[in-house]
């Protein structure tokens, strides 16, 4: 390698190693903003998919000058499917155009793995998906309450623009129910911006508790109210809120489709049927197992340690491959 190669390559890494929110997404980002694909200073290009808009026009510009210059192209594929739109869409045909033209293809679990080589033929490297929180809120003390508490991720949008992979209102009617029961409160939030509380003056609607928002920006010690959060996606591939969740010592319960259940070991799940209902039964246990968990005084957390540790495999993995796929 030429000497401009060895100071871009290791600047690359150690974005990789210093980056705080989301080690693999930002640190290809910040790069890839340093290194336009018409520049000169650069011998590999790293494209992350199911992060970001996409002009599917641009990044086929992008592909055929990479090709044309013998410029390596490693892809991180973070989602297979939308989570914004029902059908065939920009993500699909991006896959459709990288993953095949890609020296090296990444993504965060085995499922998703597999997927990749079953629809594009492709053999993807699998690396996960690193800590969310920074390191310095890792292990901070957790908010009591007086009451276990379940909260719902409802998005950052009002009802009437959910993404279509959001359906709450099933969830939330077994929910309500399922908590009462239990003694368990039960709140809904939208994404890391808001919490929101039952409001007991505030008249229901679809069959939903109502509820009365506050905003909270970056602050997620409203997070670590919850004992467990619960995400009503009806489909998806991996889902960061799993990550985030395990950083703040709250459990996560997920529907059982794409991979969340892959991303972390201790995810508990439940079945939606076709029509979008979920399965009470597995809700229901989940409540159970969180309460057991409680009582036992057992916490489901990521620790500084562990989450340090995997940083730096994250960046070795990285590395490794970017040297396999240059020879070096």
């Amino acid at each position: 390698m030429t000497a401009a190669h060895d100071r871009l390559y290791a600047q690359h890494i150690v974005g990789l190693v210093d980056g705080e929110d989301g080690v693999q997404t930002t640190a290809a980002h910040h790069w890839r903003r340093r290194a336009e694909v018409s520049g000169d200073d650069f011998d590999l290009y790293h494209l992350h998919l199911g992060t970001q808009r996409l002009d599917v026009a641009q990044l086929r510009h992008q592909v055929t000058a990479l090709r044309a210059r013998g410029i390596p192209l490693v892809v991180t594929a973070h989602q297979l499917r939308n989570l914004h739109q029902e059908g065939p869409d920009a993500l699909e045909e991006a896959l459709d155009l990288a993953l095949p033209a890609a020296a090296r293809v990444i993504t965060l679990t085995a499922g998703a793995a597999a997927q990749i080589y079953e629809r594009w033929g492709v053999r993807a490297s699998v690396i996960p998906h690193p800590h969310v929180l920074p390191l310095d809120e890792l292990e901070q003390p957790r908010t009591q309450r007086s009451r276990p508490t379940v909260g719902v991720v409802l998005g950052d949008t009002p009802a009437s623009l959910y993404p279509v992979s959001l359906d709450p209102m099933p969830v939330l009617e077994v929910l309500r129910e399922a908590t009462a029961a239990r003694g368990m409160e039960l709140v809904t939030g939208f994404d890391r911006q808001t919490v929101a509380r039952p409001a007991a003056d505030q008249p229901s609607s679809a069959g939903a508790p109502a509820v009365a928002g506050s905003q909270v920006g970056q602050d997620w010690n409203r997070w670590r109210q919850l004992d467990l959060c619960v995400l009503p996606y009806r489909f998806g591939t991996h889902c960061r809120w799993v990550e985030a969740c395990h950083d703040l010592g709250t459990r996560v319960l997920t529907p059982r489709l794409g991979f969340f259940d892959q991303q972390r070991p201790g995810v508990l799940s439940y079945h939606r049927w076709p029509d979008g209902s979920p399965q009470a039964g597995d809700i229901e246990t989940a409540l159970d197992h969180v309460l057991d968990e409680l009582h036992a005084g057992h916490r489901w957390q990521a620790t500084r340690l562990h989450r340090t540790a995997q940083r730096q495999r994250i960046a070795s993995a990285h590395e490794q491959l970017y040297r396999e796929v240059l020879g070096s």
